[in-house]
């Protein structure tokens, strides 16, 4: 097979379950028999999520639109990030509750499902493209969260008639600091040039409709320069979808505290 024909079903980092993924889930799970489980939204006990948080995440998807890039892709996500859900990603993200991975895929299968192009049956398949992972992160957190969140995604969406394929084309080129105490101008300057397509990755996206996934919306720094590389490498970014969506709660480039500052509207 030439490269210009290099089908990315064939690349080892495309579509394929990372082997410790299942390992993590399987762990998790098995803890919260052994161990017993609370409800990661409210605490409840004897259950992962309960109904009521649930029903947080559980939400029609949203358009949202980002704020100082007017040109970008149209964005769509899940519910806001705060109460039961903002709790449930923390768990999740943070603290080893990969059995919450089915539960906060089906917001971002929801966000996948409202670009019109998944539907299609004339084009090929939609890329998802997740955010990588640093591997700090993956170490602390024991997986690609985003790789396998997207995979979940993904199966749900096929499962309803779209027509997408998951393909982690990114990686990360440098370090990067911590996002979550950074404003705006400084998310942005944090993440520009901290990525570049893997190795092989280019010819996969040459030509081919995209969406970027990632589970938190905040500024859009992330999503941001995961379409400066995709679209560098001849990829189309058609959309940007993700389980939730926040407001930037940080500092402003004058260095000013700012809480809840619109960012989408």
């Amino acid at each position: 097979m030439t490269t210009g024909s290099l089908d990315p079903r064939t690349l080892p980092w495309a579509a394929v379950p990372h082997r410790l993924s299942w390992l993590a889930t399987g762990l998790a799970e098995f803890g919260t028999l052994v161990l017993g489980v609370e409800c990661a939204g409210c605490g409840a006990p004897d259950v992962g999520l309960c109904r009521r948080c649930r029903s947080a995440l559980e939400v029609p998807p949203r358009r949202v639109s980002l704020a100082g890039w007017p040109t970008g892709p149209p964005a769509w996500a899940g519910p806001s990030y705060a109460g039961p859900a903002r709790r449930a990603v923390v768990a999740w993200k943070d603290r080893g509750r990969h059995d919450l991975t089915p539960r906060l895929a089906r917001p971002l299968a929801d966000a996948v499902l409202a670009v019109p192009q998944v539907r299609s049956a004339a084009s090929r398949p939609v890329l998802l493209v997740p955010v990588p992972s640093s591997r700090p992160a993956v170490r602390r957190r024991g997986d690609h969260l985003v790789r396998r969140l997207a995979l979940d995604a993904a199966g749900r969406v096929r499962e309803r008639g779209g027509r997408v394929r998951v393909v982690a084309a990114l990686r990360l080129v440098r370090s990067v600091a911590d996002q979550a105490s950074l404003g705006r101008a400084d998310r942005a300057a944090n993440l520009r040039g901290a990525m570049a397509p893997r190795p092989g990755a280019a010819s996969a996206l040459a030509g081919r409709a995209c969406i970027v996934v990632d589970d938190v919306l905040t500024t859009g720094a992330t999503v941001r320069e995961a379409t400066r590389v995709i679209s560098a490498a001849g990829g189309v970014v058609i959309a940007v979808a993700t389980c939730v969506a926040t407001p930037l709660v940080g500092r402003d480039t004058t260095g000013r505290r700012v809480s809840g500052r619109p960012l989408l509207h």
